[in-house]
Order: C-alpha cells, then sequence, then structure tokens
C-alpha cells in the first residue's frame, strides 16, 4: 500500500510538471501571437499597409485578450510595442513597406489568421 501511495503521489507530481510545461509553451505561443499582432498594428501605421475597420477592432480585442492572459500590465505591453515599433521604423528603408515584399506577406498573413 506504500508502494502505491508512492507512485500515486509521483504521478500527480508528473502531472503538475507536465501541466507547468504545458502552460509555459501557451504563453510563449501567446507572446509570439500578440507580438505578431503588435507588428501588424505597427505596418498600418507606418507603412500605410490597410485594414479595415472589423480587423482594426479584431485587432485590438485579440491583444487586449492576449495581454490579459499573460497577465501583462498597460506599462509591460507599452514597452514591448514601442520596442517593436523602433525595430520596424529601422527596417522601413530595408524595404519593410514594399506592397510585395516580406512585411506585406507577414501582415496578409496575420490578418487572415485573425479572422479564423
Amino acid at each position: 500500500m506504500r508502494h502505491l501511495r508512492t507512485l500515486i503521489l509521483a504521478a500527480m507530481a508528473l502531472l503538475g510538471l507536465c501541466a507547468s510545461a504545458g502552460a509555459q509553451q501557451n504563453d510563449q505561443e501567446r507572446r509570439e501571437t500578440l507580438i505578431s499582432l503588435y507588428m501588424v498594428t505597427v505596418a498600418q501605421d507606418l507603412c500605410g499597409f490597410a485594414v479595415s475597420d472589423a480587423q482594426a477592432e479584431a485587432l485590438t480585442k485579440k491583444s487586449d485578450d492576449l495581454e490579459d492572459k499573460l497577465g501583462m500590465s498597460e506599462d509591460e505591453a507599452d514597452k514591448i510595442y514601442s520596442q517593436i515599433e523602433d525595430q520596424m521604423k529601422k527596417q522601413k528603408d530595408a524595404g519593410l513597406c514594399k506592397p510585395d515584399g516580406e512585411g506585406a506577406k507577414q501582415f496578409n498573413k496575420t490578418l487572415e489568421t485573425l479572422g479564423k
């Protein structure tokens, strides 16, 4: 009986570790998605890429939801957004805003996935 109890406790601990690793992976995926959404928002302003009112509303809602799920403060979110904006401004002269370039392709891809 003692071995069974030890085995059950060990299994519960292992499940807890797996759940923790899963939560960390989910947070990483959320961060990556949030960064993509920030990049779309910056590209809209910086490059003049078109976003419909419905898409803009969905971008804002999804960004807000992800910030909440990640437990980010407004200051943290603003800091990340500013860093992305600064990096993208530096890349503008290198062709970031070309209508047929990688930036436009990524912009459109992110908008497509947002609707799903």
